[in-house]
């Protein structure tokens, strides 16, 4: 390229001093663009190398092969059974085969009827609306089903735990074992929010022979009425409760059963590095709705009792594997103090949670 105008510094008919840049195709140069790694300066989906896949929500079948990527890349060493997810997605039609085998409970005209019955609404509108719902039903059921792939898969090495899992910002990390409804996601994401890393929401995975914990970040399951002060910008009696916004990097709410359900897919700020795992420090016992103890306080509990409860919260799909985690369970009580902590005081109980691991 030739100046067509000298200029100052330039002679008549010299090159441009452009330096050589060294890019190959597909890259950027000093990440100019939103979204790159550091370093690299190469697109995520164009890195082979990437650590950090990307969530597609183009399609419920471009989903649920991004999200076990997502999954895998932080327990890279645990392959994930491909095959059977592709059979999965093939019978239900989300390759184009039996377009009708969606997993659904029945047609999108049934359903629109009984929302008309209900709701006196027009059927043009009835009819979207059960088609929305039925959507909204492909997208929970194949996450649903990607993460029990994972579950299976890992179940070969580690100890799997019905618990949210996550880690102080001095290190070590603590499990939260619960019962789905008693408040055992609304507690783990408000230590999210305070700085804690996100590891786990429903799943904690110990491996018995280091007892240390691997993070299976899925979605978070927000359930009920409190979703909405995880989704409100505005300000409200909760906002001590969740002191930090933007905890989702996505969070879309999809009908899961007769509820609907708000699937929170965290920040890569508040989540540990692929490949990362994390000492236990402690087990914490949420307790919603129990007179002790005091709101917001923590009691200990003896070892006996921890593991009596850890035993009821096993993952385990038949009896070898279910031994096998009985004595690691009972060996884990042994070793890690156990407290049970009440969360009818949530801003009381990360503070208690927070002074327990930062001792």
């Amino acid at each position: 390229m030739r100046r067509k105008n000298p200029s100052p510094g330039h002679g008549a008919g010299d090159y441009l001093p452009f330096p050589p840049t060294g890019r190959r195709k597909g890259e950027t140069r000093g990440n100019q663009f939103p979204g790159s790694p550091p370093g690299t300066g190469v697109y995520p989906e164009l890195n082979p190398v990437s650590t950090r896949p990307r969530l597609s929500f183009r399609s419920p079948e471009a989903f649920a092969r991004s999200y076990a990527r997502y999954l895998q890349a932080f327990i890279p060493e645990v392959p994930f059974p491909w095959g059977r997810l592709e059979d999965e997605l093939r019978s239900r039609g989300e390759t184009g085969q039996n377009p009708r085998l969606s997993g659904e409970t029945g047609p999108a005209s049934g359903e629109a009827r009984r929302m008309g019955e209900e709701t006196g609404l027009p059927r043009r509108e009835t009819l979207r609306l059960a088609e929305e719902a039925k959507q909204e039903r492909r997208w929970a059921s194949l996450e649903w089903k990607v993460l029990q792939l994972w579950q299976e898969a890992l179940e070969e090495r580690f100890v799997l735990l019905h618990a949210g899992v996550v880690r102080h910002p001095g290190g070590g990390a603590v499990i939260l074992p619960g019962r789905t409804g008693t408040g055992k996601t609304t507690f783990t994401l408000a230590l999210v929010s305070r700085g804690w890393t996100y590891f786990s929401d429903d799943c904690a995975t110990l491996d018995p022979a280091t007892w240390e914990l691997y993070p299976v970040p899925g979605a978070a399951h927000v359930r009920g009425l409190i979703s909405s002060t995880f989704t409100s910008s505005t300000t409200s009696p909760t906002s001590a409760t969740f002191p930090r916004t933007g905890l989702w990097r996505r969070a879309p709410t999809w009908t899961w059963g007769s509820a609907s359900v708000l699937f929170g897919f965290p920040r890569w700020r508040h989540l540990p590095k692929p490949g990362e795992k994390s000492p236990l420090r402690a087990l914490l016992f949420p307790a919603f709705d129990q007179d002790t103890p005091p709101p917001g306080e923590a009691a200990p509990l003896p070892p006996g009792m921890a593991a009596y409860e850890l035993v009821f919260h096993s993952m385990a799909r038949n009896q070898d594997r279910f031994l096998r985690d009985f004595r690691a369970v009972c060996e884990l009580a042994r070793r890690v103090p156990a407290f049970r902590i009440s969360t009818r005081d949530l801003d009381r109980a990360c503070t208690t949670a927070t002074r327990l691991i930062g001792a």
